[in-house]
């Protein structure tokens, strides 16, 4: 099966590092001619064999990598799921309009909404409420410069 993920950023320079290293390598190995052929000869052979096992070994880790970390992924949002649901505190995850979009556990306990109720968040709390007032009071009191 062949892997369709694209690494990037850190990862991706982390991964390549060791087959940038052969022009470093290779550099030396130029000055190494001047000096001793023979010494360059090898250091040649030698960077040739580490060069074709970096690239076996970069592609052959690839696909397992990305496996990896696809799993550690699905793990973590299961955890973080879950860990959401049963959070004590009232919790619903809203859009940028103030629809819901998810509620946890407790949140439905309390309004009385099921996971279903893709409705604005103003349809379960009154603008008349205590609350409101309060907020209302403290952004007049933020915009007119008194504490």
């Amino acid at each position: 099966m062949k892997s369709k993920v694209r690494f990037k950023g850190k990862l991706r320079s982390y991964l390549c590092w060791p087959l940038w290293l052969t022009i470093p390598m290779t550099l030396a190995d130029v000055g190494l001619y001047f000096y001793d052929v023979t010494a360059g000869f090898l250091l040649t052979v030698f960077i040739a064999i580490y060069f074709v096992l970096e690239l076996g070994l970069y592609y052959n880790t690839r696909p397992r990598l990305a496996n990896e970390i696809i799993n550690f992924a699905t793990q973590y949002a299961t955890v973080q799921k879950k860990l959401l649901n049963e959070f004590e505190i009232p919790y619903a995850l809203l859009d940028y309009t103030g629809k819901i979009l998810w509620v946890n556990e407790r949140f439905s306990e309390l309004t009385g909404v099921g996971r279903n109720y893709h409705k604005s968040i103003t349809t379960l709390f009154f603008r008349n409420t205590k609350m409101h007032r309060i907020l209302r009071l403290k952004k007049r009191s933020a915009f007119s410069g008194f504490p």
